[in-house]
């Protein structure tokens, strides 16, 4: 009797076994599983925007990205869900910037002028243009898709950049009281509009200059914000 009590008190009080390689990948996702995952990322977009969705496959993503097949369905899904977050994440990706506030009002126009010229050269990218031709090409297929990815990165650049500066423009009384994601909407449709589209389709579309962009702000200020200050 007494040894089986000293068998079970040492059952209890021992060193616990040490956890198996399978009981650990149960437990929290490892350290390296974000730069896994941008390895997939970077493999797929490539593979997808040269062969296209039919010609890219899992196993050769996996070779590319340096993983097994079981990491991507793991880290991302399966190759529909890896396509939408390829097109999600380039179109989304931008180079982060806070447009400078003017320090007087009639340097409004130049800093208008400055984000305009910033969101062309964004809409205009090789990134961007690589989204936009697996759109057309794909976005029968997968219109729900299409709708999706474009629509993830207008409203990046929208709730992000433009209606948080047009709030502080109103703030600092430069313009009359307006509403802020109205005044992004109007702002970005009028100064990139449908460019990186048509010129994905093969549309010669020509970079716009800056006495093109200084007139598209023009007709933002004269048709939009001015309204709004002399009723303010």
């Amino acid at each position: 009797m007494a040894s089986s009590l000293s068998a079970r008190s040492r059952s209890f009080t021992g060193p616990r076994p040490a956890a198996s390689a399978r009981q650990v990948r149960r437990g929290r996702p490892p350290l390296e599983a974000a730069p896994r995952r941008q390895r997939i990322l970077d493999a797929a977009a490539e593979l997808f925007f040269r062969h296209g969705y039919d010609g890219t496959t899992l196993d050769a993503v996996a070779r590319a990205g340096g993983v097994t097949k079981r990491a991507i369905y793991e880290l991302v899904g399966d190759k529909l869900a890896l396509f939408r977050a390829v097109c999600k994440h380039t179109f989304a990706h931008r180079e982060a910037f806070r447009p400078q506030l003017p320090a007087r009002a009639e340097e409004l126009p130049a800093r208008l002028e400055e984000i305009a010229a910033r969101l062309v050269a964004h809409s205009l990218s090789d990134g961007i243009l690589n989204v936009a031709r697996a759109m057309v090409i794909e976005g029968i297929r997968f219109p729900e898709l299409a709708l999706d990815v474009i629509d993830a990165g207008k409203r990046q650049l929208i709730d992000d950049i433009l209606s948080h500066y047009f709030a502080d423009l109103a703030k600092c009384h430069f313009v009359g009281a307006l509403d802020p994601v109205e005044a992004s909407e109007l702002f970005y449709d009028l100064a990139v509009g449908n460019r990186g589209f048509r010129k994905a389709m093969g549309y010669r579309e020509p970079t716009p200059d800056a006495a093109m962009i200084r007139g598209r702000i023009k007709v933002f200020i004269t048709g939009y914000l001015a309204p709004l200050t002399r009723s303010a």
